[in-house]
């Protein structure tokens, strides 16, 4: 399962709305300018100018970052509206990992220090969390 909510004016809430599947791609903190880009872009076609190299996945169409260290498909079961956000609840259908992840597990906590991003309107705050 997975819980998350999204501003209710931002294109991935109501893509997911709409079309109820989509993906969580998890990247490590070398590619925090694709994560940067992609959230000072609001409302826009990030996929399609080229600067976000993705794949599609053939039986649900939801991108995958090329460079996500951990990807979750999903499709969503509920969501609710409040206020100025959407809270989702999904399904998780399908888990990728790099292959250096599944050879090792030892190394997720070394190879696998992701980026959190905490919004407020706007204003990202970026931090990143240091492997234990």
């Amino acid at each position: 399962m997975l819980v998350f909510g999204l501003g209710k004016g931002t294109n991935a809430a109501k893509q997911l709305m709409n079309h109820g599947v989509g993906s969580a791609n998890v990247v490590a903190p070398k590619y925090h300018e694709l994560v940067e880009y992609a959230g000072d872009h609001h409302g826009q076609d990030k996929l399609g100018g080229g600067r976000v190299p993705y794949d599609i996945l053939d039986d649900s169409h939801v991108p995958i970052l090329k460079q996500a260290s951990v990807v979750l498909v999903f499709h969503v079961e509920h969501y609710e509206v409040v206020g100025g956000y959407v809270n989702f609840t999904a399904t998780i259908d399908k888990r990728f990992a790099q292959e250096n992840l599944l050879e090792d597990p030892n190394q997720i906590g070394h190879e696998l220090d992701t980026l959190h991003y905490f919004g407020i309107d706007h204003d990202l705050v970026k931090r990143a969390i240091e492997a234990e």
